[in-house]
């Protein structure tokens, strides 16, 4: 993956010495390119909320390990489905893949999900450390 920046309608290439060396390397024949606004990913803060906070207390409170209550939340809330000639698959997106605008819905989600189906209380990141 390369970076650059728009402005103005050009296209300006981060490192482009190495995206020309990258160009170099691809053997002659069409290409598919791909632009789109870079957007933060999750933060660390973030990620700590959600393993030591809403992990911690589903796994807790309802008795599975860390990594099923991880499973558990990604299929209720990031659930995809991709159709591959012909057969529909399901699978969950991983919470690396999601920006911090979208991690931070998940973890809203998850907040309003225990409350209101589990009657688990999960503490906003400004109510507790972690």
């Amino acid at each position: 993956m390369f970076y650059g920046n728009v402005k103005s309608g050009k296209l300006t290439i981060n490192s482009v010495d190495i995206f020309r060396d990258y160009l170099r390397s691809i053997p002659d024949g069409d290409v598919k390119l791909s632009v789109r606004k870079c957007r933060p990913d999750r933060s660390n803060p973030q990620n700590r909320y959600y393993q030591g906070i809403i992990v911690k207390i589903l796994s807790d409170e309802l008795g599975y390990e860390k990594d099923e209550i991880h499973e558990i939340v990604k299929w209720r809330f990031l659930r995809e489905t991709k159709e591959i000639k012909g057969t529909v698959y399901e699978y969950s997106r991983s919470t690396a893949s999601l920006n911090t605008a979208e991690f931070e819905e998940f973890l809203e989600q998850c907040r309003r999900w225990a409350l209101k189906d589990l009657e688990i209380y999960l503490p906003l990141p400004r109510e507790v450390d972690y």
